[in-house]
C-alpha cells in the first residue's frame, strides 16, 4: 500500500482483498458524485438568492405601491361617507 499525492494505492494478490479494494473504489466514486451534486445544488441555490438588495428593492416598491392603493381606496370610501 502506498500514498501518492493524496491517493492511496493498494496492490492485492488475494481475491477477497481485490474485491474489498473494488468495493471501496465504488464507494469513493459514489461519494464524489454525491459531493459534486451537493456542490452544484448549493451553487444553484446561492445564485437564486444571491442579491439581497434586489429583494429589498422589490419589497420597498411593493410596499409603496400597496400604500398608494390603500390611500386611494381610503379616500374614495371617506368621500362617499361625507
Amino acid at each position: 500500500m502506498q500514498n501518492k499525492g493524496g491517493t492511496i494505492v493498494v496492490y492485492a494478490t488475494c481475491d477477497s482483498l481485490q474485491r474489498q479494494c473494488e468495493y471501496y473504489e465504488r464507494q469513493m466514486a459514489s461519494y464524489k458524485k454525491a459531493l459534486n451534486q451537493q456542490k452544484n445544488e448549493a451553487k444553484t441555490e446561492k445564485e437564486r438568492s444571491s442579491n439581497p438588495w434586489k429583494r429589498l428593492l422589490i419589497a420597498f416598491i411593493v410596499g409603496v405601491a400597496t400604500g398608494i392603493v390603500l390611500m386611494i381606496l381610503t379616500r374614495k370610501i371617506w368621500q362617499k361617507v361625507f
